[in-house]
């Protein structure tokens, strides 16, 4: 192996890593992050169903009616006990999307809630979560969520700038290992 080479391949193992944890590390916090609100509005919704409210006066409150496939707009949606959407302020092709039962199933009961990744199609990814309530002796899923195409956008840029300063490093670093080889190469002359 060259002498080059076996003096970067070190080098651009730690950059590759370094660089690495520079893209995940704030991936992950983005996209943690984006759980929040419909954490707040699962907790709000489930907390005034609990307490006698009404599932309209409660989702009047989150009144979108928008396609969830084209907006990052925060959506809840109640299901019954069998997993049938009831009501909701977010709309799938027109329809109250439905999500697969057996996510509400292992969702976990309140206060505590489930944040899962849903795909009601392949073209459109959520952010969801879920908790499960019981009222008048029936268990209910409340579920809110948002669209992932802003997110996962800023997820992309993320990517693009942390790879171009991948690339420069590596190159740099390449760079700067060759002329220390080349020089002591001159020196030992």
């Amino acid at each position: 192996m060259k002498p080059i080479l076996r003096q970067w391949l070190p080098l651009a193992c730690v950059i590759t890593v370094l660089f690495a944890a520079l893209y995940v590390i704030p991936q992950q916090l983005l996209r943690q992050s984006y759980n929040w609100p419909q954490i707040d509005a699962v907790n709000e919704a489930s907390s005034q169903l609990r307490a006698g409210q009404s599932e309209q006066s409660v989702l009047s409150q989150h009144v979108m009616n928008a396609p969830i496939d084209r907006t990052g707009s925060l959506f809840v949606m109640l299901y019954d006990e069998n997993g049938q959407p009831t009501e909701g302020s977010g709309r799938l092709d027109g329809n109250l999307p439905a999500i697969p039962y057996g996510v509400l199933l292992s969702s976990n009961v309140a206060p505590t809630v489930k944040n899962i990744t849903w795909a009601p199609r392949a073209d459109v990814r959520i952010a969801a979560s879920i908790q499960k309530i019981n009222l008048n002796n029936a268990t209910r899923y409340v579920v809110a969520g948002r669209n992932l195409a802003q997110p996962e956008q800023l997820v992309g840029y993320l990517l693009l700038l942390v790879a171009i300063s991948w690339l420069v490093s590596l190159c740099g670093s390449l760079g700067v290992v060759s002329l220390l080889v080349a020089k002591r190469r001159l020196y030992h002359l």
